[in-house]
């Protein structure tokens, strides 16, 4: 999951700033098992029996016609937008930096955060990521993505 790669950086910028509104996050940040650390910062136990992800030319995958079918933090939001009506983002969030670390704004309240890491974060994507599979012409697909989501994306599935 990513920012979108248009070309207009004050929009994408709204977007990472709606999105730590949500999270308390600058980013959206995953698990590094080498360094038992959430986002380079938070020190977690370590233990999940989590691996990171290799680099493509140890999967020995032809990237020539890959492609990333999961959902952009721009879609998410215009997604949750679109049902929920706009995130607000008071002053404190738009004078802060997207890129500064420390963020010590008001974040969204955990109901609406709750809302949206399981509506969003994990359930569009889990259905944009099936229905892509569900309308591939391949017979062999390669999909990379958290054990987390494995059961629900099951559920998404439909056997041709």
């Amino acid at each position: 999951m990513g920012i979108d790669k248009s070309n207009d950086s004050l929009t994408n910028d709204m977007y990472r700033k709606k999105i730590r509104k949500i999270t308390g996050l600058q980013t959206t940040k995953y698990y590094d098992t080498l360094t038992q650390k959430i986002g380079g910062k938070f020190k977690y136990k370590g233990d999940y029996k989590l691996i990171n992800q290799p680099k493509y030319p140890q999967l020995d995958v032809d990237m020539s016609n890959a492609i990333n079918a999961d959902t952009t933090i721009n879609e998410l939001i215009d997604a949750y937008e679109e049902r929920y009506g706009l995130i607000e983002l008071d002053k404190c969030d738009i004078q802060t930096p997207s890129n500064l670390s420390e963020y010590s704004c008001d974040k969204i309240s955990e109901e609406i955060g709750a809302r949206f890491k399981d509506e969003f974060m994990e359930d569009f994507r889990n259905k944009n990521l099936a229905a892509e599979i569900n309308s591939s012409r391949h017979d062999k697909i390669l999909v990379i993505y958290g054990k987390n989501h494995l059961d629900d994306l099951r559920n998404y599935l439909t056997t041709k």
